[in-house]
């Protein structure tokens, strides 16, 4: 029992120091992607907000309405379920978190193009659908935007 111990530890420090090695890193690279949704990728502010309904483009993927607007900055984005539909927090609460999840998983396919974009993603359906159907409908949307992008030049280079 004791020697099964002693060679427990001794293997498992013996791959602590090989992770810890720098060969070991050099020669097992992993391609890491960034799924975040940080505070920057956020549309806020009334103004903003105001002005992406105001001067947008819309369009409908069920159970999804997007209003878009070329920016020049960075990607920002709204997401939003209306409470005239669900009375309950929770239900608007899950709904934004399901929305949000699928949109940090799928940005990827936005940020692979030039231009940035306001978007605001507005559920507009009285039943809840499962996150599979959030997910294939969100990336319906990135799909489309990323599309469009190559249809028009960066407002950088205007």
């Amino acid at each position: 029992m004791a020697g099964e111990l002693i060679s427990k530890r001794q293997r498992q420090s013996s791959l602590v120091s090989q992770l810890q090695s720098r060969s070991f890193w050099k020669h097992n690279t992993i391609d890491v992607v960034e799924h975040t949704f940080p505070k920057s990728a956020k549309l806020c502010g009334q103004m903003t907000i105001n002005h992406l309904y105001a001067h947008g483009k819309r369009f409908v993927v069920w159970p999804l309405r997007v209003t878009w607007l070329p920016a020049s900055d960075a990607t920002q984005v709204l997401i939003w379920a209306p409470k005239s539909l669900f009375k309950h927090a929770v239900d608007r609460n899950h709904l934004r978190r399901l929305m949000r999840e699928a949109y940090r998983l799928n940005q990827d396919l936005l940020q692979n193009t030039s231009c940035h974009y306001q978007v605001a993603f507005n559920y507009i359906d009285k039943t809840i659908h499962p996150y599979a159907v959030i997910e294939k409908s969100v990336r319906k949307v990135l799909m489309r935007l990323a599309k469009e992008s190559l249809n028009q030049t960066p407002l950088a280079e205007i």
